[in-house]
């Protein structure tokens, strides 16, 4: 990923940063109308389960209002029975007679619908303390017992119907014994007996034929006397009615779907639509749960415990109704499908919407990327041509968008301007020190053709010394020819003395022509330590270039995402730094070799120099043997006419001519030495000069 092109980056970057931000607006707001979307369907769910409660409550209240209507009605009659026998009793004069009682107990149960037995109970002498008088013969009275017991059932073709009570039937009302649900089986006549209040008893099944059994339960009211019990006075209610009612409850609630249960006070069904064969059952028989008036409401149902007041016997029955939830919220559950649908279609709008100006601003920002990419590439070009071995240097970068860019093209373009013109100088410097060296290279080639030629005279000179010694014993006899040998030998020291005059004005230009040289190529030296000053300052830019470059990359790694097109940006801007200190440090390795030749070519200046000076010095030694030569022949000039009579003098003048001679020849020799050694450092100073003048050639200014 790092070796890929900074316009490449951005897209990938720019296109991730688009995707990403698309796919969390999506997010957020697919969240977000999710969440309305449940707020609605809460408020809606809430608002639906508080009408279905208002509804159900609504129900509940009106069918408990005629089921308390109806037990109340049916209260009436056996309270109005109490209350006229109590009055009856309390007047002994005005008493009703136990045939007006009979009488009175048929007509009341002829006159009330819904009931389907009335009856009066009481004490032995509980009612008229006359049970003697009717031991026998009576159908009010218990035969053998006397006490005052009328029992009136209604039969199912409505006729009303007198049942006689023996004394069993009698003794059974104070049956204390427990039936199969732990109520004393004689609880109707127990119940008002012990508290003195009215009873209403739990609901219980009767065989009213053989084989046929109805639902019903007694209601009761204690007849007192003096404050004392003395009897009791009910009627039986048949309860099928408030089956009826259940199942009509159910049927208008929901298309029967609901649950519709009438429950008495200790938990046994009186009527329900679901469970009408367990009907004076318990209700765990049915599997349901006893009600408490507390919310009772389940994940999957509402339950509402309606409760049904009976005044009269201080009791309580319960109207229960259950509904599913499913069934009671399914327009909650409809609105809530048709709330994802839209918000599923909302959600592919705003996905095709994203994706639409995602394209587009790709399509903008690959324009504006390729502004950017284009001059950096273009300066890429440029550095790279720098790199290379041709090292064009006149090169003009011209970029005109983006300030940044245009101030580094501007900048690029200064370097290169000053080093194009470094360049220049240094050329034409280099161009002198070729033509100084060539120079110096031909004075050293005739200075050394001058030495060869007096090499050679000064063999013959040595020669012909060494001729006159052997030939000193004869000097008298040859003295005439001596004397022409003295003058020609005078005539070739001259000569050579003149020749080492010009060789030694020849040794002086060639120091002179070389101390110029060696302060050209100490010019040189300076401008190539110059421009390893001016690339000094280029590779201290480059450095600090890449320090702000790597700062600003921190910089943007802090900023997280907002800042990884500014990181990229500022990887590209290290990138072209080193690039620019990788050139810097190839053309600092140039002028380092060329510093290197200069100083090579310093050292050999240098070292040309000393020879020349040396050789100068013993030009000047043998120049001034050549005088004495020269002052020694004209001493034999002069005294040839006495070489005869000093001929051991001539002998001994001839060895020490002889030696001067050979001393002049050493000389010679290390004059000719020196002249190749000059040679030799002119054709290297030469070389080092075509070297220069071919690196820095390589750079085209």
């Amino acid at each position: 990923m790092k070796q890929r092109s900074l316009k490449t980056k951005l897209l990938l970057l720019t296109l991730g940063l688009f995707l990403a931000s698309g796919v969390a607006m999506t997010w957020i707001q697919s969240s977000s109308l999710n969440g309305l979307r449940d707020d609605i369907m809460a408020q809606t769910r809430g608002a639906l389960e508080q009408e279905v409660s208002r509804s159900l409550q609504f129900q509940a209240e009106r069918y408990a209002v005629q089921i308390e209507d109806q037990l109340q009605q049916a209260y009436q009659i056996p309270l109005g029975m109490a209350a006229q026998l109590e009055g009856s009793m309390a007047q002994p004069d005005q008493r009703l007679s136990r045939p007006q009682v009979e009488l009175l107990l048929g007509s009341r149960l002829h006159q009330a619908n819904g009931i389907s037995s009335i009856y009066a109970q009481f004490e032995p002498n509980g009612y008229d303390e006359q049970d003697a008088d009717w031991q026998t013969g009576a159908s009010h009275s218990v035969a053998g017992k006397g006490s005052l017991e009328v029992y009136f059932t209604r039969e199912q073709n409505g006729n009303i119907a007198q049942q006689t009570i023996d004394a069993a039937t009698s003794d059974a009302k104070f049956d204390t014994s427990r039936n199969e649900f732990d109520i004393r089986n004689s609880e109707w006549y127990l119940c008002g007996r012990e508290t003195r209040r009215p009873c209403l008893m739990e609901p219980y099944l009767y065989e009213i034929s053989p084989g046929q059994k109805m639902l019903m339960t007694s209601l009761t009211v204690p007849v007192l006397k003096d404050g004392k019990f003395a009897g009791i006075t009910g009627v039986d209610m048949n309860l099928p009615i408030f089956q009826q009612l259940a199942e009509h409850l159910g049927k208008s609630l929901y298309d029967n779907q609901a649950e519709v249960t009438l429950v008495s006070k200790t938990g046994f069904i009186v009527g329900s639509n679901r469970h009408s064969d367990k009907l004076g059952r318990p209700l765990t028989e049915a599997g349901l749960v006893a009600p408490n008036g507390h919310p009772a409401d389940t994940d999957s149902d509402f339950i509402l415990q309606q409760p049904i007041r009976i005044e009269a016997a201080d009791n309580q029955w319960w109207l229960m109704i259950k509904v599913p939830k499913a069934l009671a919220l399914s327009q909650a559950n409809t609105i809530s499908q048709q709330l994802g649908s839209l918000l599923q279609a909302t959600q592919q709008q705003q996905l095709i919407a994203i994706v639409v100006i995602t394209l587009v601003a790709l399509g903008l920002l690959v324009w504006f990327i390729q502004t950017i990419t284009a001059p950096l590439s273009l300066i890429s070009r440029h550095v790279s041509h720098l790199a290379s071995n041709e090292g064009d240097l006149t090169q003009q970068m011209r970029i005109d968008t983006h300030q940044e860019l245009i101030e580094l093209g501007r900048h690029l373009n200064a370097f290169l301007g000053k080093l194009r013109a470094m360049v220049q100088g240094s050329k034409q410097i280099g161009q002198q020190v070729h033509q100084q060296a060539r120079g110096m290279k031909q004075t050293a080639d005739a200075m050394r053709s001058s030495l060869d030629d007096q090499s050679l005279e000064l063999e013959s000179v040595v020669s012909a010394m060494h001729e006159m010694s052997t030939t000193a014993v004869s000097v008298a006899g040859y003295a005439e020819q001596a004397a022409q040998e003295s003058e020609a030998a005078t005539h070739h020291v001259s000569t050579a003395q003149q020749t080492l005059s010009r060789a030694r004005n020849e040794i002086h230009t060639l120091v002179e022509d070389m101390h110029q040289a060696d302060k050209a190529v100490a010019q040189v030296a300076q401008r190539s330590t110059n421009i390893s000053h001016i690339l000094d300052v280029i590779r201290a830019i480059a450095e600090q270039t890449n320090l702000l470059a790597l700062n600003a990359a921190i910089e943007a790694a802090r900023a997280g995402d907002m800042g990884r097109g500014f990181a990229v940006v500022a990887d590209e801007v290290r990138a072209l730094a080193n690039k620019t200190r990788s050139s810097t440090d190839e053309i600092g390795q140039l002028i380092g070799s060329l510093q290197t030749e200069v100083t090579s070519s310093q050292q050999l200046m240098s070292t040309g120099i000393a020879r020349s000076v040396s050789t100068v010095e013993g030009t000047e030694q043998a120049f001034e043997a050549l005088n004495q030569v020269v002052t020694q022949i004209q001493q034999i000039h002069d005294h040839i006419s006495q070489v005869a009579t000093a001929a051991e003098q001539q002998s001994a003048v001839s060895d020490t001519i002889n030696q001067n001679l050979m001393r002049i020849g050493d000389a010679a020799t290390t004059l000719g030495q020196e002249a190749n050694a000059s040679q030799r450092l002119s054709e290297a100073l030469e070389q080092a000069a075509t070297t220069l003048a071919s690196e820095l050639d390589r750079l085209r200014t």
